[in-house]
């Protein structure tokens, strides 16, 4: 089961640093607001001000929420861009090769439904929601496009923490349970096969 776990943890991995790598090399070319700048470095200067005691942690954690929010403001787009790249690549990429991403290719495992039939739309869209945070990106975009900045600070940080618990337990229950699945499976009634061996990885 470890060696099993640890493959898929291993693809999970590579996936997740690839579709970083791809979104920071996309990223200088998406536009931005003239204040991205201006706000990236007022975010340092309060960091510097806070190490250096010059602000107490009330002052810095109402100054970070402010700023944060106006770079998210700022560059919206780049958070469109990135959740169009992980819906692209855990989602639609799968349907065409067999329900393999680049990492699960590498570590030879592959996404089938449950009943071992070739995994469909629904499954890897539930599965890419659910696991790799797309969901919670959607939800923390719409909460600062259309909600106030003080709906948004106040939010978006349990959204965030909310997935991440639930990842957590996800992963928990790939490692414990026989049939190694996790929540995101079981959402999208589908599971994870070792290529080489033809069970549940």
């Amino acid at each position: 089961m470890k060696v099993k776990f640890m493959k898929r943890f291993g693809a999970y991995f590579i996936d997740v640093i690839l579709l970083m790598l791809v979104v920071s090399i996309i990223s200088p070319i998406i536009p931005k607001s003239a204040d991205t700048n201006a706000l990236s470095k007022e975010t340092t200067a309060v960091v510097e001000d806070f190490a250096n005691k010059k602000l107490d942690q009330k002052e810095f954690i109402k100054k970070t929420n402010d700023l944060s929010y106006d770079l998210a403001r700022a560059t919206y787009l780049e958070s469109v861009v990135s959740i169009i790249c992980y819906l692209l690549y855990f989602v639609v990429m799968p349907l065409f090769t067999k329900g393999q991403t680049l990492g699960k290719k590498l570590m030879k495992i592959k996404i089938v439904n449950n009943d071992g039939s070739e995994v469909g739309t629904n499954g890897l869209l539930f599965r890419g929601l659910i696991l790799y945070g797309i969901l919670s990106s959607i939800i923390t975009l719409i909460l600062l496009l259309v909600t106030s900045k003080s709906t948004y600070i106040g939010t978006s940080g349990n959204i965030t923490a909310l997935f991440g618990l639930i990842n957590i337990v996800s992963f928990v229950m790939i490692l414990v349970r026989k049939d190694g699945r996790g929540i995101h499976d079981l959402l999208g009634n589908t599971k994870v096969i070792s290529i080489e061996e033809g069970d549940v990885a």
